[in-house]
């Protein structure tokens, strides 16, 4: 079944809109899609709404930043109330910072000779909420780097001279918000993490005390043999399973949306969102 759990749109660091997403979801017969845009839901109404009117199947999504030290960790929260108070306060918590550290890495990098403002980083997002990528295309504009991920190494990447680190939350506090919203808390991108194969199913265990309840097993970046021992980790746990592409756009031109999953792999996700009706579809 051809699929896509994770998307990211204009509204967070996408370079496609929610109608441009869904054209593509619908060219190529993407059976079940999500746009999981970072620490918001701006995106979640029009997409509901467009998916509806042209017959496609939805899940509303975001991806939420956690604290974790040494990799990367993400939590995605799949089938959320978007009219959820706590959890959009919550969001809106989050975007507050995001815009007090464009500012920071901006006078950072003014403080480094490079002549760019906020207006034109405002212009590279379209509007919508502001993040790294739109910075670094600034600066791919004015030619102060050769391309976006220069920009990333260069610059703004962790660790980098004109780098802010992000406020992010404990991922038990993630969890419960996600699913005090009546969603799903899914692990995304689990090697992100940058553990090996014992550690992070130790860390797994501690996520399932706290209440996760899938891991992104069918990350498109992923080699079968990835595949293949998160499977065995998502088994252990009696985690759903889920997948995607981490489609960007233009801003990770080298990722395609949609990712192929066997039936028997997403029959419980499916599930546990009454769409089991997909599953005959295939």
């Amino acid at each position: 079944m051809l699929i896509d759990l994770h998307v990211h749109s204009t509204y967070s660091d996408g370079t496609k809109s929610v109608d441009e997403i869904l054209n593509i979801m619908k060219g190529k017969n993407i059976r079940l899609f999500s746009i999981t845009d970072h620490d918001n839901l701006k995106a979640q109404k029009e997409a509901i709404n467009l998916a509806m009117k042209n017959g496609l199947n939805y899940i509303p999504g975001v991806e939420i930043s956690c604290k974790f030290s040494g990799g990367t960790m993400d939590i995605l929260g799949y089938n959320i109330d978007c009219d959820m108070e706590d959890l959009n306060e919550f969001l809106n918590k989050l975007v507050e910072h995001r815009n007090k550290r464009n500012v920071l890495i901006i006078r950072k990098l003014n403080e480094l000779g490079l002549d760019i403002n906020m207006e034109e980083v405002i212009n590279e997002s379209g509007g919508t909420v502001i993040g790294r990528p739109h910075i670094s295309r600034a600066l791919l504009r004015k030619g102060y780097v050769k391309s976006i991920q220069d920009a990333f190494e260069m610059y703004i990447g962790k660790g980098k001279i004109a780098y802010v680190s992000k406020n992010k939350h404990e991922p038990e506090e993630v969890i419960f918000h996600i699913k005090k919203a009546g969603g799903i808390a899914v692990l995304a991108h689990p090697l992100s993490l940058n553990l090996e194969y014992g550690s992070l199913e130790r860390k797994v265990g501690e996520l399932v005390d706290a209440g996760l309840q899938g891991i992104e097993v069918f990350y498109k970046a992923y080699s079968d043999e990835e595949q293949e021992k998160l499977l065995a980790i998502a088994k252990k746990f009696h985690l759903l399973v889920t997948g995607g592409s981490d489609y960007h756009g233009d801003n990770k031109p080298d990722i395609e949306p949609g990712t192929e999953i066997q039936e028997e792999f997403l029959k419980d996700f499916l599930e546990e969102l009454s769409l089991q009706r997909l599953l005959s579809q295939s």
